[in-house]
């Protein structure tokens, strides 16, 4: 809809990230226990959890929960996009979406669209775009800061064309998951005639 956000082809209006969004920076993480499904409360978020099973766009599950908030700075809402701020993990480009208040830790940052300003699934799909590698300082454990971030320039259409990617992208996103159960289930048929079959009961 919008061209390639790299080189915005359509000369879209572009504002830095800073003016769109709040960043959070990562912390200690205070004590928790497992989590188990528990209500409410918070993840306490690591980079590993963003490798869990079923947390490939969005974060459903954590390895730890804590139910009160940690430092504000570092306590991101539900609704952010997270990701890794240091080592060898910022080449991985893994990007995701939080679905309940996280709190990060040292490795992880996040960004949270202002209402009114952003769209969500907007701002991430142009983040699957950014090569964090790029950005990341330092010579032998690269890191991203803040101050990497704040200036980062986001073409910006209206928010009812926002809207509309939106709505195309969840679109898109149930096709896929149909597809993937069909595809399994193709796989469950074909594996139960190969038992016949050497069963010999075809």
């Amino acid at each position: 809809m919008f061209g390639d956000p790299r080189s915005n082809p359509r000369s879209l209006p572009a504002v830095p990230l800073g003016d769109i969004a709040t960043l959070f920076a990562g912390a200690s993480l205070p004590a928790g226990v497992p989590f188990e499904g528990q209500d409410g409360g918070h993840f306490l978020l690591k980079v590993s959890d963003m490798n869990r099973a079923g947390n490939e766009m969005r974060i459903d599950s954590c390895a730890a929960w804590a139910e009160p908030p940690g430092a504000r700075s570092a306590t991101s809402p539900a609704g952010s996009i997270v990701f890794p701020k240091r080592g060898g993990a910022i080449g991985t480009n893994k990007k995701r979406i939080t679905t309940r208040p996280s709190i990060l830790d040292p490795n992880l940052m996040a960004v949270d669209p202002q209402p009114g300003s952003v769209g969500l699934e907007y701002l991430f799909q142009w983040f699957l775009f950014l090569d964090l590698a790029e950005i990341a300082t330092g010579s032998s454990v690269p890191q991203l800061n803040k101050r990497d971030l704040r200036p980062l320039q986001v073409p910006l259409p209206s928010l009812a064309a926002q809207e509309t990617f939106a709505g195309c992208v969840h679109r898109v996103a149930g096709l896929r998951v149909r597809g993937e159960r069909q595809s399994n289930h193709i796989d469950t048929l074909v594996a139960s005639l190969q038992a016949r079959a050497f069963a010999g009961e075809l």
